[in-house]
């Protein structure tokens, strides 16, 4: 009985490496069988602004422009063309919209098709200097004097706005006494100013459901809410 268990083991442990070797077989088959690779910083590209990617190729001489031609598939439209230009040792692309770019890679014995998601701009809300999730106190006169609320774009080396919408203003005293106001677009309409002048210290203003959308979104977007006391 020992010898079976002995025989049983080995055979587990046999067995085991095989689909070891075999995992590791099909994963470097599969390395080998991919000429290129694209490499894009954030992973993704975003819609109206120029991005940046290189591109590495199992070849004897560095990917050339020639070599590249690229496409965004929207939806169910038919996939369409988009520009790539060269800049030094890197490659730009600007699509117009979100969708799925995919760029063809020319080799010498094959083609190669790489395919990247093309995301919106992301904006930031902003109450004059003020964003959401700041543990900061406003005083009264410097809340009352502002305009309105505004949908920054940040972080991607342009200095833009998205357009407003709307949004829903929450106004809630000390007393715990609640004032609400529905504003079109982005600047305080009356309803809403008169809400705000009524700060006073220690209230609460709460701005939610603030929609937007940037240049190159096919959708309205939702800022994060934003909320902040009146000292």
């Amino acid at each position: 009985m020992i010898g079976v268990k002995k025989v049983k083991n080995g055979f587990l442990s046999a067995l085991t490496i095989a689909l070891l070797l075999g995992t590791f077989s099909n994963k470097l088959l599969a390395q080998q069988q991919a000429k290129s690779l694209i490499a894009v910083r954030s992973g993704y590209f975003i819609a109206k602004l120029d991005n940046s990617f290189e591109v590495v190729a199992q070849q004897e001489h560095p990917v050339t422009l020639d070599q590249l031609h690229a496409y965004i598939q929207v939806f169910n439209q038919e996939r369409r063309p988009v520009v790539i230009k060269q800049w030094k040792n890197s490659f730009v692309i600007r699509p117009d919209t979100v969708g799925i770019v995919e760029i063809d890679v020319a080799l010498k014995d094959t083609l190669e098709t790489k395919r990247i998601r093309v995301k919106p701009i992301k904006a930031v809300g902003r109450l004059g200097n003020y964003t959401a999730n700041q543990n900061i106190k406003i005083g009264i006169g410097e809340f009352k004097a502002q305009q309105g609320i505004k949908a920054v774009i940040e972080n991607y080396d342009i200095d833009a706005y998205c357009k407003v919408y709307g949004f829903e203003v929450l106004r809630v005293s000390k007393w715990d006494e609640v004032e609400r106001s529905v504003n079109t677009g982005a600047r305080f309409s009356g309803a809403t100013r008169a809400i705000i002048n009524h700060a006073s210290a220690g209230d609460l203003f709460i701005f939610r459901k603030i929609m937007y959308r940037c240049p190159g979104s096919e959708e309205i977007q939702r800022l994060e809410d934003m909320i902040f006391e009146i000292k």
